[in-house]
């Protein structure tokens, strides 16, 4: 199994400290799914998370929609924390970037 540091450092990510929990979480998920999933990219985007993956094969497509709705879920998750700490955070606005970054480490 390809661990969750291995398989993101394939690819151009942004640098997400805080949401480290969240996308071990998405990971695990997705390998539970399909070992070989592939993982596109990482990125904040207005204050959520973006986890851009494709499964490496077919999957029956009630189980398909059943673990995109949990990685859903999970990046639905982010922006109450802090991105870079972890901290429970907001979504706030900072010269007209929307940014989840706790009042520590704005």
């Amino acid at each position: 199994m390809v661990e969750y540091k291995d398989k993101i450092a394939r690819i151009e990510k942004q640098d997400l400290p805080g949401w480290d929990f969240l996308l071990k979480a998405i990971h695990a998920v997705l390998t539970r799914a399909d070992e070989d999933y592939v993982l596109e990219q990482v990125k904040e985007k207005f204050g959520s998370l973006r986890y851009y993956y494709r499964f490496s094969k077919p999957l029956p497509d009630d189980y398909r929609k059943s673990v995109m709705d949990i990685v859903v879920t999970l990046s639905d998750m982010a922006p109450y924390y802090c991105q870079q700490c972890g901290a429970v955070s907001q979504i706030s606005e900072k010269n007209g970037w929307l940014t989840t970054r706790c009042g520590k480490c704005s």
